[in-house]
């Protein structure tokens, strides 16, 4: 193995778990940081799922995730909303439910997370003030 292909190789290998922390702190602080609905009523664990909805991660030995997703959609009756090539090799996908336990158990996936939902925190203006410079 050439040195070139061995260094990126590794570095694939370290980017993946370093990509998912990320996400993961992402979706974190975003559900975190967002205000509660309805004041004084604390939200609900586990309320921002979406239904239905995952996030499918591949396995890197995949070398195109739009045709996987494609195949594994029509197999599992999936609607793909996006395709991830950079970071991970994935999609995401509304499933339904009775199919979700046959998507895990395919040999390409890695894993299949639940989608959820983020809210940018609000950023309120200084009283007296537009809220932008320009």
């Amino acid at each position: 193995m050439s040195s070139d292909l061995k260094s990126r190789s590794l570095l694939n290998s370290r980017t993946l778990p370093l990509a998912l922390v990320a996400l993961g702190v992402f979706f974190l602080a975003a559900t975190s940081a967002s205000p509660n609905p309805t004041p004084g009523k604390p939200r609900k664990p586990g309320s921002s799922r979406i239904p239905n909805r995952y996030i499918v991660v591949l396995r890197q030995s995949v070398r195109d995730p739009g045709s996987a997703a494609a195949k594994q959609a029509r197999r599992y009756g999936a609607k793909v909303t996006h395709v991830y090539r950079s970071a991970v090799k994935g999609y995401a996908a509304k499933i339904p439910s009775v199919r979700l336990s046959a998507v895990r158990a395919n040999p390409n996936v890695r894993f299949v997370y639940p989608d959820l939902r983020c809210e940018s925190p609000t950023r309120r203006a200084a009283p007296g003030s537009s809220g932008s410079k320009r």
